[in-house]
């Protein structure tokens, strides 16, 4: 069952209806429904091939046989009748594979792949059996059939708009929402996010004011996005008409494109907790709201800072977390949020910051990073000491997760720190660079992020650090490697292994990793 939000962070939305949010777990087949008494499961059918395709709220079962193939449709409702067909003439199973199935105008199709990886590609609607022969790139996936033949396709590269044997249009970027004529597309540059809504015969650059854009879906003619600005206020806007309305402020927005329908939006917030919204339908997900906590987001020494504490309780004690990426930010949400509510209950006071560096809060923010390791770790420092000299703290202990703990273990001694504890901790950056060198986009961010003294000088201060420092260090972390471990033991740390990986992926790692980094950040009660 979904009981936390790490669980809840696995659903795939694919349906609303009457009110009831429809979510799937594909790993384990799983269908899920929502409701204002809880979400609900049940197994998806195991004989064929079972598909689910988001908008459909619909289960198909296909059976692929020589050249025909027979398709059950399951409505989500358990006392719908299912409903059969046969399609006859598709490609035959001793040379054609059926992958998966997309959506379409008022349809879905089924992607079929030659079985010896040479030929053409073949997409048949389900509805109305015509087919289209896709002979172009192989390296495009199909993603969406829409009007007129025209299938929008994705590459690890790319996107593309592909009419028969040829790639009609193409570009970079991810296609992040469709309807029946367009596709919504995203680049992720070096600083900034762009969005543009590709035609087969043109195409428009998305834009709200000032404000980045971190995620959208189409909804028919529409957009919908979550955006943050460069305090980091983030909202839910919405496009009509070629005007801009904010629907929702608070907490951190995931928006689900559903082909074209009406999107669903799961948001989550410390103090709100996770809720999902579709049009006129909300309902509560698996965090509870916790109106006795407050977020805000501030500014600290010129940094954006979310500050998480209990209203109406003088704390005395600090804790500051530094997000990993780097290139990211944190926000209000609730990815470590659950561990912020259990410090605020704890009596702590936390603050995120997020240092020069992080994206999506200003260029000149992400900038102040480039080749200065003395300017990030300084501007920390200052953020720091701005908090502690308002008197209201006696101490301050650090936690970095990732990449920031490496930042937290150069500047900790520099503050005070009582305590360190550092998750999932990439340390010796030096190492890290070298190993990832053959990896093109990540080889050219290092070399823009970090000059050889940088590096060198941040591994010695990091190794250096004279605060007492816990290492919580996941057993089978696919980022920090083995000699992480070693480093950890070298330098007296206390080393504490958990299940899981680098991010926990199940609820029961997830409550295990929230529950070590609460005791290692909580100093025991002094006893009577």
């Amino acid at each position: 069952m979904i009981e936390c939000v790490a669980e809840e962070d696995l659903l795939i939305p694919v349906a609303v209806t009457d009110g009831v949010f429809w979510f799937v777990v594909p790993r384990d087949r799983l269908l899920y429904s929502l409701d204002v008494g809880g979400y609900t499961r049940a197994p998806l059918p195991t004989m064929g091939r079972v598909f689910v395709v988001p908008g459909s709220a619909c289960v198909f079962q296909l059976d692929h046989q020589e050249t025909s193939i027979r398709v059950t449709r399951r409505s989500f409702h358990p006392d719908a009748a299912p409903q059969s067909c046969r399609l006859d003439s598709v490609p035959a199973a001793t040379s054609h594979v059926l992958r998966e199935l997309i959506p379409g105008p008022a349809t879905v199709a089924a992607v079929f792949d030659p079985i010896s990886g040479r030929g053409p590609r073949t997409v048949v609607d389900l509805c109305g059996g015509a087919s289209v022969c896709v002979a172009a790139d192989p390296a495009y996936r199909p993603h969406r059939l829409l009007r007129d033949g025209v299938i929008a396709a994705q590459s690890s590269d790319g996107w593309a708009l592909v009419v028969g044997d040829r790639l009609y249009k193409s570009g970079g970027g991810r296609i992040r929402g469709t309807t029946e004529t367009s596709i919504l597309v995203s680049d992720r540059p070096d600083l900034e996010r762009r969005w543009r809504v590709i035609h087969v015969d043109s195409e428009t650059t998305v834009a709200v004011g000032d404000a980045t854009i971190l995620n959208a879906a189409m909804a028919g003619d529409d957009l919908v996005c979550h955006v943050v600005d460069a305090s980091g206020r983030q909202a839910v806007v919405r496009r009509r008409h070629g005007t801009w309305h904010e629907v929702a402020s608070g907490g951190t927005s995931v928006v689900h494109d559903m082909a074209g329908d009406e999107p669903v939006v799961r948001t989550t917030g410390v103090s709100l907790g996770s809720r999902w919204r579709c049009g006129d339908s909300e309902v509560a997900g698996a965090a509870s709201s916790r109106p006795e906590i407050e977020m805000a987001v501030v500014k600290v020494s010129g940094l954006p800072t979310v500050i998480v504490r209990r209203r109406q309780a003088a704390s005395r004690r600090l804790v500051v977390s530094l997000h990993g990426g780097p290139d990211s930010h944190e926000l209000d949400d609730l990815r470590y949020g659950g561990l912020y509510r259990d410090l605020a209950d704890d009596g702590a006071d936390v603050a995120v910051i997020n240092y020069p560096g992080s994206a999506d809060l200003g260029v000149a923010l992400q900038r102040r990073a480039w080749h200065d390791r003395i300017a990030v770790n300084a501007a920390v420092v200052s953020a720091i000491g701005g908090l502690m000299a308002s008197g209201r703290y006696e101490s301050v202990s650090i936690l970095g997760v990732s990449f920031g703990a490496w930042i937290g273990l150069q500047v900790a001694d520099d503050v005070g720190a009582d305590v360190v504890v550092v998750a999932s901790p990439v340390l010796e950056m030096g190492a890290h660079i070298r190993r990832h060198r053959d990896e093109v986009a990540f080889a050219e961010w290092a070399d823009r992020r970090f000059t050889s003294t940088d590096l060198l000088d941040g591994d010695r201060d990091a190794a250096n650090c004279r605060c007492a420092v816990t290492a919580v260090l996941p057993r089978s972390d696919e980022v920090v490697g083995p000699s992480t471990v070693a480093f950890a033991h070298e330098r007296g740390w206390n080393v504490v292994p958990v299940d899981g990986r680098h991010y926990p992926t199940t609820g029961t790692e997830a409550i295990g990793r929230w529950s070590l980094l609460r005791r290692a950040l909580t100093p025991p009660h002094p006893g009577p």
